[in-house]
C-alpha cells in the first residue's frame, strides 16, 4: 500500500486442536480456521483432508510458527494472524 510503512494483521493466541510438524526450521505461516467460541481454538486448513481450494476458502487466519519450531503440539497455544472478520 502506498504510504504505509507497516501493514500488520491483528494477532490472537488460540489453542491448537491438531499437531503440526514442519520439515524446515524456518518461520511459517499456515492457513487455518479460527473459532472464538467458547474459547479461541484454531485448526490447520490442509489440502490433505480437503481439496486445496476448499482449505483456502475455509481459512480465516494464519498460524504463525516462529523459526526454531519444528513441532507444535496439540492443545498448545499458538499465535494467529487474522485476515478475515470474525464474529462471536
Amino acid at each position: 500500500m502506498s504510504g504505509s510503512e507497516k501493514l500488520l494483521l491483528p494477532r490472537i493466541k488460540a489453542r491448537l486442536n491438531k499437531e503440526i510438524r514442519k520439515k524446515k526450521d524456518t518461520s511459517s505461516y499456515i492457513m487455518a480456521a479460527l473459532s472464538l467460541w467458547p474459547e479461541p481454538e484454531v485448526s490447520p486448513s490442509t489440502g490433505k483432508d480437503k481439496g486445496p481450494l476448499s482449505a483456502t476458502a475455509s481459512a480465516n487466519c494464519f498460524i504463525v510458527l516462529p523459526e526454531g519450531t519444528l513441532i507444535a503440539e496439540k492443545d498448545t497455544f499458538v499465535e494467529c494472524e487474522i485476515f478475515n472478520h470474525l464474529t462471536l
